[in-house]
């Protein structure tokens, strides 16, 4: 497919040295580095600078230190994802990090231990960007329109429990309740079922994401199909 020019690639990363790593790879990927030194006004500014500068972006999830910023590097993703701006996320806090992280997987194909940082990754994650942002999805990235049913809910109803039985029968999902739209969480959501997009074809669990803004309520199954569900 034709894909759109990458020449400009902001580096976003409150370690100087990390920085200066990542743009040194950047450009031996043959792209132009912008390396941001400055601290960041806000999460608006950051998307205007990025906009006005770069085509592609390469950042890190916590970028508090120093004063760098006042946002976390997720929350630029999911606006620069959505601007069609391929974005690769660097971290090493991947594990200790998922949950908070589920919330955004739709809006990350690509998440790099600063380790796996190479010319190869780079060119190959913007690439999958791309591809995704055409509607070309790999098989583990592909949203499909899937039931899924609520098995528990937190005490502090923060947190639920899911079950998708085209992707597991029996396995549970831990997510975050933001991820429902406001009108659904304020319902009595257990043991209630809903379709969204998930893409199924992930092997672990880790890797699902749940579009959100896409899920609406499920009628409740009778007969075998019922029974299908429960088994």
């Amino acid at each position: 497919m034709q894909y759109n020019h990458i020449k400009n690639v902001m580096v976003i990363d409150d370690q100087p040295d990390v920085r200066e790593s990542i743009a040194e790879t950047v450009e031996d990927a043959h792209y132009k580095s912008v390396v941001q030194n400055d601290p960041f006004i806000s999460l608006e500014s950051c998307i205007e600078i990025i906009k006005s500068q770069a085509n592609a972006v390469i950042i890190d999830r916590h970028l508090s230190q120093r004063n760098y910023a006042n946002f976390d590097g997720i929350q630029v993703v999911k606006r620069v994802y959505s601007l069609f701006i391929p974005i690769l996320l660097a971290t090493s806090f991947l594990n200790a990090d998922r949950f908070e992280i589920q919330e955004y997987k739709q809006y990350l194909p690509v998440i790099l231990n600063p380790s796996q940082i190479v010319p190869e990754t780079i060119i190959k994650g913007f690439e999958i960007c791309q591809n995704e942002f055409a509607g070309i999805f790999l098989p583990e990235r592909k949203p499909w329109r899937s039931l899924i049913r609520i098995e528990e809910i937190s005490k502090d109803e923060k947190t639920v429990y899911v079950i998708v039985p085209s992707w597991s029968t029996s396995e549970k999902i831990r997510l975050p309740i933001s991820l429902f739209p406001i009108k659904l969480q304020n319902k009595k959501i257990l043991g209630m079922r809903f379709f969204a997009d998930v893409n199924i074809g992930a092997e672990d669990y880790k890797d699902l994401y749940f579009k959100d803004s896409h899920f609406e309520i499920a009628e409740k199954p009778v007969g075998r199909y019922a029974e299908f569900l429960h088994s």
